[in-house]
């Protein structure tokens, strides 16, 4: 008899060791059958580990649809633990599920770890699961420059319907606090929370989901923000009246304590309604700090669920706008008046997170009339885009300009491109600019514009410049001429204003030309008529009134806040001048009423001042500009 009890021991042990031995392999028929049967399209795979009583070990899991690769696990390992009792409603069965290592293989790479903390029935039968989640990698991690993002989860799915709790945010992400960081572009979120609830789940349908952004920001590089919006919120209503009918989704997207760029905005508000293939979307963006009229927002979503990757688009229709006060966004702009008409269109989706932006500019007129500056007929379209989370602008993208007008300086014509790149933060690249001026042409080529504190340093290349327009333009009234004069004028912008050095300007040698000054030019009322300088600058101021040269240099420099222009006219007077010249004294005495006078070669020198940088608030704007 102890031998019988004894071998039937042995035969259990054994039983139960080729149990053990097999049940992975049995496991793994099981699941890959029941697969068959719920993805008919698909193929799971798995190869388990080990089996205990209360744990599976899962080496791999490969799940294969029509397509290709689906997800990929490589380690997973599921907790078993059933209660009797319910507890707070619902009966725990799975106490831990983890998976490590999980990706998304279709249609971008994501890997994600999962935690389920809890798993099982609530009373009134659905399925419940709490778990904490963590997306490793992907697009939106590297859009947010986030190590990983974190959140919680609870779902409850039953024959009734469905609802999820979900919160998140990225670990070590950027926030909007740290826009002044001196690095890249980036997009700042401090986190979010959404709640989705579904009744009805096979003929008719009605549910709500809400979502709440937190801190959500793209920034250029350092203090260049293109938008923050430190709250957010969206509500979307999901029916369906009929089986066999369509989804209907309505909604509303509200955020307050927007800036774009520095422009403070009130609210931007959207309306939306639909089917998941189209969305049509209504809106409006309120500024009232700065302008008078809100702009009109419309646009579309299409493919929401659908088995292409969905896709959006925004238009701000054609619309005219006036911006009143733009001392809101910098006090540097204050009493800026400016408007025209403004359109703008922005598209995107696809599987990978990228969208294209365009901003149309027509008739646009900038004012300061306190300063006598008048821009007028601005016209451009600049675009930029996003992709993978790099933000990129094209290059060479065109602005026109109808007039510039400064005090007595005008400017026409005038067009230029420009390039943006960032290193890491943004930078701008004035490839070349070409005006009408003085009945001529200037040029400035490559005008690189660093971020806050750096110095613009450029030359303006002038080509065959009217001598006439150009004297007047520099201050002289009632001047004539022909004849031209080209050459090239460094200048440094900074915080300090503008300094130029060494500028030349002369005329074609061989080509000479006239000029005709009018009086009161040359001679200030500050000098006494019987002193010697009196009748020098009367003598040059007849030789000016029609005075024919070979060759004429003008030399541009700077002296403190002032602009120094230097005239040197080589030549000789139309006419002969009521003049007599004394050896003794070496001066010159004006003879009125005799014949003769002076007509001979002679050259005249002209010194001109201008106070540039208060007449251009260059000094006081650029030191606001530059944070000095």
């Amino acid at each position: 008899m102890r031998r019988g009890i004894l071998k039937a021991i042995s035969i259990f042990v054994i039983i139960l060791g080729g149990l053990y031995l097999v049940a992975p392999f049995l496991v793994e028929k099981v699941v890959e059958e029941t697969s068959r049967e719920i993805l008919p399209n698909g193929v799971l795979k798995l190869d388990i580990e080990g089996v205990t009583k209360d744990r599976i070990y899962i080496q791999n899991l490969l799940l294969v649809g029509k397509q290709g690769p689906i997800m990929f696990i490589k380690g997973c390992e599921i907790g078993l633990s059933l209660k009797k009792a319910f507890k707070e409603g619902w009966r725990s069965t799975v106490t831990s599920v983890k998976l490590r290592g999980g990706e998304l293989l279709s249609p971008q790479p994501l890997s994600f770890d999962l935690d389920v903390q809890n798993a099982g029935i609530t009373k009134d039968g659905a399925q419940r699961f709490d778990l904490n989640y963590r997306l490793n990698s992907g697009a939106l991690c590297q859009l947010l420059e986030a190590e990983s993002i974190t959140g919680k989860a609870n779902v409850e799915v039953g024959t009734s319907g469905m609802r999820m709790d979900l919160t998140g945010r990225p670990a070590k992400g950027k926030t909007l606090e740290e826009q002044g960081s001196g690095s890249g572009p980036f997009v700042a979120l401090d986190g979010w929370r959404a709640h989705l609830d579904i009744k009805g789940l096979k003929d008719t349908l009605n549910g709500t989901l809400d979502v709440e952004l937190k801190g959500l920001g793209v920034f250029l590089g350092g203090k260049k923000g293109l938008f923050s919006m430190p709250s957010s919120r969206i509500h979307l209503v999901i029916s369906k009246v009929l089986r066999d009918g369509p989804y209907r989704l309505n909604g509303n997207f509200l955020a307050s304590g927007l800036k774009v760029s520095t422009l403070p905005i009130d609210v931007v508000g959207f309306e939306w309604r639909g089917t998941p293939s189209k969305i049509f979307l209504k809106g409006r963006l309120e500024a009232s700090r700065v302008m008078d009229q809100s702009l009109s927002i419309r646009g579309e979503i299409l493919d929401l669920m659908g088995p292409a990757p969905p896709s959006f688009s925004l238009e701000v229709p054609e619309q005219a706008v006036s911006l009143k006060d733009l001392g809101e966004i910098s006090e540097a702009l204050k009493d800026l008046e400016t408007g025209g008409h403004l359109s703008a269109e922005i598209k995107g989706g696809g599987p990978t997170i990228h969208f294209n932006a365009t901003s149309i500019l027509k008739d646009w007129h900038l004012d300061l009339a306190s300063q006598d500056i008048h821009v007028n007929g601005i016209s451009t379209r600049l675009r930029f885009m996003l992709d993978g989370g790099q933000l990129i602008f094209p290059p060479s993208q065109p602005v026109e300009v109808e007039e510039v007008a400064i005090g007595k300086v005008k400017a026409r014509e005038i067009g230029l491109r420009l390039s943006a790149f960032f290193e890491p933060e943004l930078r701008i690249l004035l490839e070349r600019l070409k005006a009408s001026w003085a009945k001529g042409h200037i040029y400035i080529h490559d005008l690189y514009l660093p971020p806050e504190g750096g110095e613009i340093k450029g030359i303006i290349f002038c080509d065959r410049l009217n001598l006439g327009d150009a004297l007047s333009q520099f201050g002289l009234s009632r001047v004539y001429g022909e004849g031209v004069v080209s050459g090239k004028i460094p200048f440094v912008i900074s915080n300090d204003g503008l300094s130029i050095q060494d500028g030349v300007l002369s005329s074609q040698p061989g080509k000479g030309g006239s000029i005709r000054i009018g009086a009161g030019n040359i001679i200030s009322g500050q000098i006494p008529k019987g002193s010697p300088l009196y009748s020098q600058l009367q003598f040059a101021s007849l030789a000016l009134e029609n005075f024919r040269y070979d060759w004429v240099n003008i030399f541009v420099d700077m002296k403190g806040d002032a602009m120094m222009v230097r005239i040197q006219l080589d030549g000789m007077p139309q006419k002969r001048l009521p003049f007599s010249y004394n050896p003794a004294t070496g001066g010159l005495k004006r003879e009125e009423g005799r014949s003769g006078g002076i007509r001979q070669k002679m050259r005249i020198d002209i010194n001109i001042s201008l106070p540039v940088n208060q007449l251009f608030m260059l000094r006081q704007g650029l030191k606001k500009e530059f944070g000095q």
